[in-house]
């Protein structure tokens, strides 16, 4: 902790650590050597009082088993209670082959009615992805149970703000729009395609800003060009703001 808290005084420091279920039973089954839920909980709520920036990242959670409802909610109440900075979610990804067979055997042995139904959500690709079915249904669990808390599901801009060059800091931020709106069912690839252009970008940006020249940029309209002025000009978007806090 000493060495973080100086780490954080000189630049910045984030603690985070992941969680994949509310239960200690099921943890000790699928990752025996892992710090125990309590205790991961308690150590940031400790870096919490030293103003460190915590978050939970609530992966991957584990198919029909603590992916419904009520586990979710108890990972983000806990969380809400402690005050965290946000919250990152993801489904469990699975390849063929070692993980696959680990996973299973795992299963087999705890839980052996669930082999097959979990088999049957994964498509086996490159990227150990699960049916879109099941994706959008845990993302729902999800955002419901965020958004009621109000906890940002992205890691915040105060967090990272100044660490970056200034048109990284405005594409990440672009990119966070994007994706909280796409969470909600709103695809504005608008704001992916600016984030990107910041990302690239090789003009200075606080010059474009001055000049006023951001919309002679391919892909940078009214609204996503106000937004950049506000970035740089004011060091805040307000429309970011709410965004991530669930006020839009």
């Amino acid at each position: 902790m000493d060495l973080i808290c100086e780490i954080n005084k000189r630049k910045r420091a984030v603690v985070s650590f992941s969680f994949s279920t509310p239960d200690q039973k099921i943890a000790d089954i699928f990752e025996p050597s892992c710090a125990k839920i309590n205790d991961k909980f308690r150590l940031l709520e400790l870096f919490k009082k030293e103003k460190i920036p915590v978050g939970v990242l609530l992966m991957p959670v584990i198919p029909f088993i603590s992916d419904d409802d009520k586990s979710i909610r108890m990972i983000v109440e806990t969380a809400k209670n402690i005050n965290v900075d946000f919250i990152l979610f993801s489904g469990l990804t699975m390849k063929k082959g070692r993980q696959s067979d680990h996973f299973f055997k795992i299963v087999g042995e705890n839980f052996p009615l669930l082999n097959d139904k979990i088999n049957n959500i994964y498509t086996w690709d490159q990227w150990g992805s699960t049916d879109r079915n099941y994706y959008e249904q845990i993302n729902r669990i999800f955002l419901k149970i965020i958004k009621e808390y109000k906890i940002p599901a992205r890691i915040p801009h105060y967090i990272f703000k100044d660490m970056v060059e200034l048109n990284i800091e405005a594409s990440i931020i672009l990119m966070q729009i994007y994706e909280i709106l796409k969470m909600q069912g709103i695809k504005k690839d608008a704001y992916k395609n600016a984030a990107w252009k910041m990302m690239l970008l090789k003009d200075d940006i606080n010059e474009l800003v001055k000049n006023k020249k951001l919309l002679t940029i391919p892909g940078i309209g009214k609204v996503i060009s106000g937004i950049i002025t506000d970035i740089v000009s004011q060091r805040r978007s307000g429309y970011y703001e709410k965004i991530i806090n669930w006020e839009i």
